[in-house]
């Protein structure tokens, strides 16, 4: 049997938006709404639009007569894109749209065809494809109907991803003894869900395996905080018959004065963020008070998080903390990291700018701009909100992983740890 032809564009959604074709010529740049419809109508896999539907979840909040006119420009600038292959758009009836799925490949679809498979090298073919999730960046799209439909997506993509490394954690742990591709894929797992007990438990067998027993506790102590905090949630009974069997305790007192231990790798003292309000360069005083209130929702839902400690503000903080450094601001408090950020508007856009200090270092390890219409508040202090949390645990399990690089590499040096 032939070999099938490889579809002509290829489109990459996972996270984030790329577009090109497979012949060696760039591909014209579109703009981030009709990048959504492009990706709406491919992940649709062959199955028809309505056009009133798509205006709807794109641009419903632009007017009827508006959004149906901003519907046809975007399928224009597709058509236009797609050059050659624009009859792959079509109308199927007079009022839908379709698009067709042998014209694309989509690298949502192929990874969740593989991540629903059974072979090994299946599975880790899907994980490669998953780069993060759907459509990452397009959170401040104003358009409620996409966003509702991008993020049940990306859950369940993601759920995808979480089962797929799962079964492949099985494998690894059947075919190879303490072996590499275990921590890979444990660690590679609580990238995407940090509370994944199974992959603790195998970074902990995986260390124990190594000769490691000192970092095998410490995981199982990092497993303990991030479930701290939900009522009712503590570590399995398998993962506390794990940590009995290594020996040792689970609850090592933090060393005098509260520091955490040299090596940096286990939790006992959460990251410490503060968040300041963000500030308006023009002192226009309505952009002083949003820049309070996303600070204030920013705070909220980063005090959701379990293993995270945010500290409060002093009540008069608001009126002096312009005159002050925002580092030493940091250090006085306690705090590991530090959230600025600014506000701008003009006419009917907003800017909003966001900061994440490392106080320690002194370096800005996050920085990004996001827009917006003045009416996109909550869309705004949302995609903030999720940027700095994705960072936040980015970079703790990223201290975490250097750690231990360093413990082992001391060891091997005959230093002491």
């Amino acid at each position: 049997m032939a070999p099938s032809t490889p579809a002509p564009v290829r489109l990459l959604v996972l996270g984030g938006f790329d577009a090109a074709f497979r012949a060696a010529r760039p591909m014209a740049a579109l703009t981030r709404k009709t990048q959504a419809l492009l990706a709406y109508l491919a992940l649709a896999s062959g199955r028809p639009a309505r056009r009133d539907m798509l205006a709807e979840i794109l641009w419903g909040l632009q007017g009827e007569e508006r959004a149906r006119n901003n519907l046809r420009q975007s399928l224009s600038a597709i058509r236009r894109v797609l050059g050659p292959f624009a009859p792959a758009l079509a109308r199927s009836g007079r009022d839908a749209v379709v698009l067709d799925p042998d014209a694309l490949e989509v690298d949502a679809l192929v990874f969740e065809r593989r991540a629903r498979a059974a072979m090994p090298d299946q599975l880790r073919s899907a994980i490669d494809l998953y780069q993060g999730d759907l459509l990452a960046g397009f959170e401040t799209v104003a358009a409620p109907g996409f966003q509702a439909w991008r993020g049940a997506e990306a859950a369940r993509l993601k759920s995808l991803a979480v089962d797929a490394l799962l079964r492949l954690l099985q494998y690894a742990e059947a075919e190879e003894a303490a072996g590499a591709e275990t921590a890979a894929v444990a660690r590679r797992l609580l990238d995407i869900d940090p509370l994944q007990e199974p992959a603790h438990r195998a970074l902990m067998r995986h260390y124990a395996g190594n000769a490691q027993p000192v970092l095998a506790l410490d995981r199982y102590r990092q497993c303990r905080a991030l479930l701290e905090g939900s009522p009712g949630v503590a570590p399995a009974p398998e993962t506390e018959a794990l940590r009995r069997a290594l020996g040792g305790e689970g609850n090592a007192a933090p060393r005098a004065g509260g520091s955490p231990r040299p090596d940096g790798a286990a939790l006992e003292v959460p990251p410490s963020v503060l968040v300041l309000p963000f500030t308006n360069p023009g002192r226009d005083p309505a952009e002083e008070v949003f820049g309070l209130g996303i600070a204030e929702e920013i705070t909220h839902a980063l005090a959701r998080i379990r293993w995270l400690l945010v500290l409060a503000r002093s009540s008069d903080f608001a009126r002096t903390q312009g005159s002050l450094d925002d580092r030493r601001i940091g250090r006085e408090r306690g705090a590991r990291y530090v959230l600025t950020g600014t506000t701008r508007r003009a006419g009917e856009r907003r800017r909003v700018t966001g900061r994440l200090l490392d106080v320690a270092s002194g370096r800005h390890i996050w920085s990004d701009r996001f827009e917006g219409t003045a009416d996109d508040v909550f869309a705004l202090q949302d995609a903030v909100t999720w940027a700095v949390r994705a960072d936040i645990l980015r970079q703790a399990f990223r201290d975490r992983a250097q750690a231990e690089m360093l413990i082992r590499a001391r060891r091997l040096a005959g230093l002491p740890e």
